[in-house]
Parts: structure tokens; C-alpha cells; sequence
């Protein structure tokens, strides 16, 4: 995907930085659905959940107002969805402005929100929901 989106959509920016993106979306994703699927007993029923979950909270970003504060993005970003759909608009913002995301404009704002934000909100969240998803499933096994 980063050579493709770099070679044919965004040959403005840095490989290396695409590549960051896709990598630290799905990592967090990973750990996003690990919390959700240990939340369930049956791991067909948290499965199902997860996906459901996952698709819906890409919706969620048409509800995060255009002159919301970097706070309120920052909150909105703890859901790896809602983080890659900001980031996503930044980063095609730096590359209609003739710029493209290098290391020299990842601190660029727009709409209160940079590449910057999303990557460290990235690593966050794969922190985060992966520390929360093997204490749920520690604590289901011992109820167990």
C-alpha cells in the first residue's frame, strides 16, 4: 500500500513517513480489536463485535465539528478510526498545498490536527487498548 500511495497518489511526501502511517494505523487497530474482542466470553460473539464496532466508529468522525479544538481531536483520536480519519485529511491537505508530508511539515496544522498528533496518538492507542485488552482477557481467565 505505501508504494502504491506513494508512487501514484502522494509523490510529494516521504516513503518512509507513508509507510509510518499505514504501519502505526494498523498497530493500534490491532490493539483496538484485542481490547473489544476480550470483552466477550464467546470469541465468535467478540469477533463479530469488533467488526461492527470498528466500522462504526468510522462514522464518528462526520460528528467531530470542523472548529473543534486540537483537545477535542486529541480525545477523538483515542479511537484509532477517528485518528487515521484526521490524519488522513491532513496529510491530503499537505499534498494539495504543493508540500507533501516530510519531516519538515509534519507539524503542520490543519483543522487543529498534524501529523505529528497522529502518530504519537497512534502509539498511544496501541499502548493503551493493548494493555487493556490482555488485562480483560488476564481477568476473564481467572473468573473463569
Amino acid at each position: 500500500m505505501s508504494i502504491i500511495t506513494y508512487l501514484y497518489l502522494l509523490p510529494k511526501s516521504s516513503f518512509i513517513l507513508i509507510f509510518a502511517f499505514y504501519f502505526m494505523y494498523g498497530i493500534s487497530l490491532f490493539g483496538f480489536i484485542l481490547s473489544l474482542v476480550a470483552l466477550f466470553n464467546n470469541k465468535k460473539t467478540g469477533s463479530a463485535a469488533g467488526i461492527i464496532i470498528h466500522f462504526a466508529t468510522f462514522y464518528i468522525a462526520h460528528a467531530i465539528p470542523k472548529s473543534a479544538g486540537i483537545y477535542t481531536r486529541l480525545l477523538a483520536s483515542l479511537v484509532p478510526n477517528l485518528a487515521m480519519s484526521q490524519g488522513v485529511e491532513t496529510l491530503w491537505k499537505l499534498e494539495d498545498n504543493e508540500m507533501g508530508l516530510n519531516f519538515g511539515t509534519m507539524s503542520h496544522l490543519h483543522k487543529n490536527f498534524n501529523m505529528t498528533n497522529y502518530y504519537i496518538m497512534c502509539l498511544i492507542n496501541t499502548v493503551l487498548y493493548t494493555l487493556i485488552g490482555i488485562y480483560l482477557t488476564y481477568v476473564s481467565i481467572i473468573t473463569k
